[in-house]
């Protein structure tokens, strides 16, 4: 029985039954499946240290197109870890499915392993908030979807660690927009000691283990929400203001401490109020959260209740 994809308008190939690829002669890839649907390859869609993904559009308009992942490395053993690490998760998360993940799959094509996933529309980096009548709304919509699967996650004691606005997808559907994770490369045990996060709140502490990894990933998810929430204003604003936190990660001089620095604290809400100029009930939540990281490590599940204000 075929999956429908997150609009629930078409549908997802079945990828344990006969799902094939196919090469042509100018090195062109296609994908079959035993019903004879065929999915030809398009653009690149991105391309980053670990793999590219390219789009592969769908003969029959009942079914998705496609994202494909295929892995690449310079180096052999980091190669094979990146591709079993990541399809370890993809498997794992289809097994304890949460609600608005997207249809994913693992193939073995010719010796190596892919991804085979819905295609989206974006992520939300590149979402256009104000073309909607309420963006407020939307933007709510997106709050709830990530606290319902970061509880999800939680479930199965996994942090989302590499959580930024670039990893958080949409898919435009009838109804309004369906958001969605991307990347489940970014999904590590709750234990894990050497989990890949893009706001680490500082590189050289982090290198010397000093923040928990609840620390780094309610850290992550605060400055991904604010920088959302500068979208319905300003792309320009989102991406000055995480360049801005990026930029405090890499400053060397650190205290010798695992919680967030005061000063930290106060150049991100003074730089962030800067270009907010406005009053709301939700970015004050999100301010409390921070500051509570200066005073003592998070409790995820408490930070996800607080959090959780648009339920």
């Amino acid at each position: 029985m075929n999956k429908r994809d997150l609009c629930n308008n078409k549908k997802f190939p079945d990828l344990e039954d006969d799902f094939n690829i196919i090469v042509d002669r100018k090195k062109r890839l296609s994908f079959i499946d035993e019903k004879n649907n065929i999915w030809l390859e398009g653009k690149k869609i991105s391309e980053g240290g670990h793999g590219k993904v390219i789009e592969f559009i769908s003969h029959n308009k009942d079914y998705s197109d496609l994202a494909v992942k295929f892995f690449i490395a310079e180096e052999e053993e980091e190669y094979l870890l990146d591709m079993q690490e990541e399809t370890d998760i993809v498997n794992f998360f289809n097994l304890h499915k949460c609600k608005n993940f997207l249809n994913m799959g693992v193939k073995d094509i010719h010796g190596d392993k892919i991804i085979v996933m819905e295609k989206i529309d974006g992520d939300i980096l590149n979402f256009n908030f104000e073309k909607y009548e309420y963006p407020i709304k939307i933007f709510e919509k997106m709050v709830m979807f990530i606290v319902s699967g970061f509880r999800c996650a939680l479930r199965k004691d996994k942090y989302y660690m590499d959580i930024k606005e670039e990893n958080i997808g949409f898919k435009l559907c009838k109804n309004g927009p369906v958001f969605t994770l991307l990347d489940f490369g970014s999904f590590f045990d709750k234990n894990n000691t050497n989990p890949v996060s893009s706001y680490y709140i500082n590189r050289y502490a982090n290198n010397n283990n000093f923040f928990s990894n609840e620390m780094v990933f309610v850290f992550g998810t605060i400055i991904t929400l604010l920088s959302a929430r500068l979208l319905i204003r300003s792309k320009l604003d989102s991406k000055t203001f995480s360049d801005f936190v990026y930029s405090l990660s890499e400053e060397k001089k650190y205290q010798d401490t695992s919680l967030l620095e005061k000063n930290y604290y106060y150049r991100i809400k003074n730089f962030f109020l800067d270009l907010f100029n406005g009053k709301d009930e939700f970015v004050d939540i999100l301010f409390e959260c921070l500051n509570d990281l200066t005073i003592i490590d998070p409790d995820v599940y408490v930070f996800l209740k607080r959090i959780d204000y648009y339920s």
